[in-house]
């Protein structure tokens, strides 16, 4: 979905210039989904137990790899897995201990970076966001116009013991409020438009499993890689976002993942 004008606004567009920018904006708003991955947190399959689930990108600078979250979802991750050693946390087809993998974690800003081995990438089974704008990439400013996407948990089906659908939520957003560290996107309902899916979610409905996402700003010539959803605040429908503005120097960060 998108708040690019709103479906009124579609609808007294001619014909021809109205699916121009359907596909248009439909393309825009895939290419964020195709960034996009889930993270699963649950006990091996054979054991049963709660399955928590957040969403995430991968990140390659120069040679390395990381998988790119929200701080607190590895928060919650370290209090499951102290009750259950068994806890397993999975991206595609990879399983690893994200707290022998961090080389960056701030959980006051919540942005989280964990180092992926070269092997691990494709095996994550997203497409491979790299740095596009500079680093660490300049946040959007109010008025800026961001791709965001994440998967919901209250969307995703389980089919069996060894297999779970989930179904993404994309959308294009407009910066409403920045600060250090963050954005905040403002849903504006009166200008949401649908091109594909189940349409818009409700209002009041919960998007828990969103955090960790990835944001990119919409810029003429590329989509850089500027943040992670933090927190969807379904009362106000306000959508916060930790930027990587705060990240290290590449080289610092590059060189800190060896």
């Amino acid at each position: 979905m998108t708040d690019l004008g709103g479906q009124d606004y579609l609808d007294q567009l001619d014909e021809p210039t109205r699916r121009r920018l359907q596909k248009t904006a439909a393309e825009m708003v895939r290419f964020a989904q195709q960034h996009a991955t889930a993270v699963m947190i649950a006990p091996p399959p054979s054991h049963g137990g709660k399955l928590n689930t957040a969403s995430g990108t991968v990140l390659q600078l120069n040679s390395r790899y990381f998988f790119v979250t929200a701080a607190h979802v590895l928060a919650e991750y370290e209090i499951r897995v102290r009750q259950d050693p068994q806890l397993r946390w999975q991206v595609g087809a990879v399983v690893f201990d994200p707290l022998e993998r961090v080389v960056f974690r701030n959980d006051q800003a919540d942005l989280l970076l964990l180092r992926l081995m070269t092997a691990e990438a494709p095996m994550t089974q997203v497409a491979i966001a790299s740095a596009v704008a500079g680093w660490p990439p300049p946040p959007p400013q109010p008025g800026d116009f961001v791709l965001v996407s994440g998967y919901p948990a209250i969307d995703r089906e389980r089919r069996g013991n060894k297999e779970i659908l989930f179904h993404a939520l994309s959308a294009m957003f407009q910066v409403t409020t920045s600060g250090p560290g963050y954005f905040v996107c403002q849903w504006q309902r009166q200008y949401f438009a649908s091109f594909e899916g189940p349409g818009v979610p409700p209002k009041g409905r919960s998007l828990g499993g969103i955090s960790g996402g990835p944001v990119f700003r919409v810029s003429k010539l590329s989509y850089p890689l500027v943040g992670v959803v933090s927190q969807f605040e379904h009362e106000f429908e306000l959508l916060r976002v930790a930027t990587m503005d705060i990240l290290p120097s590449l080289s610092e960060l590059v060189g800190g993942a060896a």
